[in-house]
């Protein structure tokens, strides 16, 4: 028994010889046609939160590091950076934080500093990107050698890959007001923070309709 295994669509020929015991051979040429399988392909749209926190002293950072396209297509984000509310008057003003973003795939990267709009909210920068890939047709029939084929070949379209790969982001506490000593202590050394990311891709859904 000899197993013949395919995995390009088209027609395929070749030959089978039989040789018998008294060395007589027979050759029999064969053709065999290989019919691509049919895919639905459906991109969905999904939310994707994230959030991180923490406690920073002056001139301190700390980086996060992570993929947020992994398998998707990315289209919007939204990261808001929160400081934990300085109550006491003596700890006035309320303390600066930047917040950093570098994917180096695209090459895109920004920065902010928190600011506090009015006393009753807290301090805060945000970092907002929208339209990152374009919005691709969806819920169409394709045909193609293997799931696997089309699915590498549909989430590494070169107009589709920005913002692959790893996302780095940069939380550093610059200046913690007041610095001036009470009884020989900074009163206010360092703050509290949270960062929330939020962002919109579109996951691919890949089903065989038909072979």
């Amino acid at each position: 028994v000899t197993e013949l295994s395919l995995n390009v669509s088209g027609n395929i020929t070749g030959s089978v010889t039989v040789t018998d015991d008294s060395g007589g051979k027979n050759t029999t040429l064969w053709t065999l046609r290989v019919i691509s399988r049919s895919f639905r392909v459906i991109w969905e749209e999904a939310h994707v939160d994230y959030d991180w926190s923490g406690y920073l002293e002056q001139g301190d950072s700390h980086e996060i590091q992570f993929q947020p396209g992994e398998g998707a297509r990315l289209l919007r984000v939204s990261a808001t950076l929160s400081l934990a509310r300085d109550i006491i008057p003596i700890l006035w003003p309320e303390d600066n934080f930047t917040l950093q973003v570098f994917n180096p795939s695209s090459g895109w990267k920004d920065s902010v500093m928190t600011v506090q709009e009015n006393i009753t909210k807290n301090a805060s920068a945000t970092i907002e990107r929208s339209e990152m890939n374009p919005t691709p047709e969806s819920d169409y029939v394709v045909y193609a050698n293997s799931k696997e084929e089309l699915q590498t070949s549909l989430l590494e379209d070169p107009d589709g890959r920005f913002g692959q790969g790893d996302w780095f982001w940069t939380i550093t506490a610059v200046e913690c007001d007041p610095d001036t000593p009470i009884d020989g202590i900074d009163p206010d050394q360092g703050n509290d923070w949270a960062l929330d990311a939020q962002f919109v891709v579109l996951i691919l859904r890949i089903s065989e309709v038909g072979v």
